[in-house]
């Protein structure tokens, strides 16, 4: 791996995007799509997660990437985006009344980086960088929300990779924080789980999406995956998966009959209670072949 310089701005971990991609490239299209996603979703109905979640991975999966200068564009990269759609129903568990959030996400992103062309003879070989980010989505008005300590602690093995993304319907921003700060955020844990009333939280002082961004792309929050972690992770993802995009293209092993879900799908995989929405989630893989650093085009 490349030396890492050392900025004023932006303190080098060991790992980071910027040895090989513009970081103020992708930070403006996370940015520019997640943002789209919001105020589209304001201006409609209904204003509920799953509604927001369809338009975050809209815009995510199909948004326009950022060009690079004329000269150096098709010397940079090649950019591969997949969607999936996951279930997220786990066994039942003592006390419970039915199945519960397997790994307690709404959203999943997988950034993979290789350096070397998209091929189709043969794989990428390893990523040179590749994280995992497990959203919870929360939405509600003037940066508070509630909370239930039980879903924070759903991601098991998972953890680390696992954040709380909240929009705000009133100032049409968004906060990103940890599960595990979050959870510190609630006090401390009580005896007996089962009963515990949702928090009230304040989210107005968690990152703001763009922190968070730059933070998460060169490592200081978030969990970096060697290329045996990352696939280790897909393989643990590919578990929950009923359908991906692209059949005719697989990233990873998922099941041969996979197909789009149909509403007896969903009502097979809902969860138990009183809820009327599905335990499904969508986990959005970036990979990245990138064969020229930014570095090269100075």
């Amino acid at each position: 791996m490349p030396t890492l310089p050392k900025t004023a701005s932006t303190i080098v971990t060991g790992h980071s995007v910027k040895p090989y991609l513009s970081l103020d490239h992708m930070v403006a299209f996370a940015l520019s799509a997640a943002y789209k996603a919001l105020h589209g979703w304001l201006r409609g109905q209904p204003h509920d997660e799953l509604a927001l979640l369809n338009r975050l991975t809209e815009e995510l999966r199909y948004g326009t990437c950022p060009e690079w200068p004329e000269t150096a564009r098709s010397l940079i990269y090649d950019l591969r985006r997949q969607l999936f759609v996951l279930h997220k129903r786990g066994g039942k568990q003592s006390g419970d009344d039915g199945g519960t959030d397997a790994y307690g996400a709404d959203l999943a992103i997988t950034l993979n980086i290789f350096s070397r062309p998209l091929s189709i003879d043969g794989p990428a070989g390893p990523s040179v960088f590749s994280k995992t980010a497990l959203f919870q989505l929360k939405t509600d008005e003037n940066f508070r929300t509630k909370l239930e300590r039980r879903q924070l602690l759903q991601p098991r093995g998972l953890a680390g990779h696992s954040f709380v993304l909240y929009a705000d319907e009133t100032k049409a921003e968004f906060r990103v924080q940890s599960t595990r700060e979050t959870i510190k955020q609630l006090g401390p844990e009580p005896a007996e789980l089962k009963g515990e009333k949702p928090h009230d939280v304040f989210t107005h002082d968690w990152q703001t999406l763009a922190e968070w961004l730059v933070s998460w792309l060169t490592c200081q929050v978030g969990e970096f995956s060697t290329d045996g972690q990352r696939q280790i992770i897909e393989q643990a993802l590919d578990r929950f998966g009923i359908w991906r995009e692209d059949a005719s293209s697989p990233l990873i092993r998922f099941r041969q009959n996979a197909k789009r879900p149909t509403p007896a799908d969903y009502e097979s995989l809902a969860g138990v209670g009183n809820t009327d929405l599905p335990l499904t989630a969508s986990w959005l893989v970036i990979d990245i072949y990138s064969f020229a650093s930014p570095n090269d085009f100075q």
